[in-house]
């Protein structure tokens, strides 16, 4: 099985409601991109600067037709169900979280 880091983070875009695009991402120290036709995604897991959580998975999302970005701070978490973000009046996040085993280890 191969390794998806301190957890894999399933991305679902709407924009006015309707399913835009999909991926999913694997949460590694790293900065890495994941890119489709309709958006690109930087991430990688960083301190969390509030000191609310040990970790977040930062991740900047895309969207290429308008040049809209975004930023999120998700907390290294098991879901339980698809959590959704309104990003602004026409595009929502839906995400959802899959512990990796990195999120046991000793994050230094």
């Amino acid at each position: 099985m191969d390794s998806i880091g301190y957890m894999q983070v399933h991305l679902r875009l709407y924009k006015g409601g309707e399913l835009y695009d999909t991926t999913a991402i694997n949460a590694y120290r790293e900065c890495y991109s994941t890119n489709t036709e309709l958006i690109n995604v930087e991430h990688q897991v960083v301190v969390d600067e509030s000191k609310v959580h040990d970790l977040v998975h930062q991740v900047w999302v895309k969207v290429n037709e308008s040049d809209m970005k975004f930023l999120l701070h998700i907390p290294i978490h098991k879901s339980d169900e698809w959590e959704q973000i309104v990003l602004d009046g026409n595009y929502t996040l839906g995400f959802y979280c899959i512990l990796g085993e990195l999120s046991s280890a000793n994050s230094r």
